[in-house]
């Protein structure tokens, strides 16, 4: 349960009260074992456990909470619509650990107001196109669970830790593929095939088998390693430290740009 220590205006406040912004809307400084309870936002993307794991090990190592959090009440429920990897880590540390965090919440909100501040907030983060559009979460969870079953089965989970903008191929950079993923999935040509996250993913899988025989025969073929002639090979942007790396992972996908336009 969580430590309830002030009621204004009606509203139930967790922690104690920094700043009243209005009669519905506040800065509270609480305890992080208060947040243990309260789920992330469903329009809000899945938090990465990896992620977590490191924001938690950084809280842990010094003694306080990044930032601040954001919490909405939706039908007379708080939930975090941005902090989701800190709440995660916070939950993570349990009841065993506590440290302080600041809180922003809105009290008798709506679906349209907490959608607006998750905009606004994210103004300068761009995130996946998915997880700014309602209404999409049959393909939502499609995108996701093939993302998954990639780095899972392929044990590519190394492959999409990266998160900065320019990452070095081949890196499966979960945000950005997930709009590729969204783009592909929207087409008029493609949702009369009506793919499941199973079958995309059994395509993808026969598409990087392609890539891989493709270079590979090329590379045999040549006898040695010639960067500047496989960087003309169709359209993979290929080097010598790509090639290797490729190799190392089985992952050639992200070679090809808009490889998805070859599942057609």
């Amino acid at each position: 349960m969580f430590r309830r220590s002030q009621s204004l205006n009606g509203n139930t406040l967790i922690g104690k009260l920094v700043h009243k912004i209005n009669d519905n809307e506040f800065v509270c400084l609480c305890d992080s074992k208060d947040l243990i309870n309260i789920h992330n936002w469903d329009g809000n993307r899945p938090a990465d456990v990896s992620r977590a794991e490191e924001i938690r090990d950084w809280i842990i190592s010094n003694k306080q909470v990044p930032g601040i959090i954001h919490l909405s009440e939706l039908n007379s429920t708080l939930v975090c619509y941005d902090g989701g990897h800190r709440l995660k880590a916070i939950k993570r540390l349990g009841f065993g650990l506590t440290y302080k965090v600041i809180i922003h919440v809105i009290y008798k909100s709506n679906i349209q107001q907490t959608r607006k501040r998750f905009k606004e907030l994210n103004k300068l983060i761009e995130l996946p196109e998915m997880y700014k559009t309602p209404d999409i979460y049959k393909i939502r969870y499609v995108i996701e669970e093939c993302i998954k079953k990639l780095i899972k089965d392929n044990n590519w989970d190394e492959l999409h830790k990266p998160t900065h903008n320019r990452p070095r191929t081949p890196c499966f950079n979960k945000d950005k593929l997930s709009d590729k993923f969204l783009d592909f999935l929207n087409r008029e040509d493609i949702k009369a095939i009506r793919y499941d996250e199973i079958s995309l993913y059994k395509e993808i899988m026969e598409l990087n088998d392609k890539y891989k025989k493709e270079i590979v025969e090329y590379v045999n073929i040549k006898g040695n390693f010639t960067p500047y002639k496989l960087r003309k090979l169709k359209n993979f942007k290929l080097t010598a430290s790509k090639y290797t790396k490729c190799t190392k992972y089985n992952c050639y996908i992200t070679l090809v740009d808009n490889f998805l336009d070859d599942l057609i």
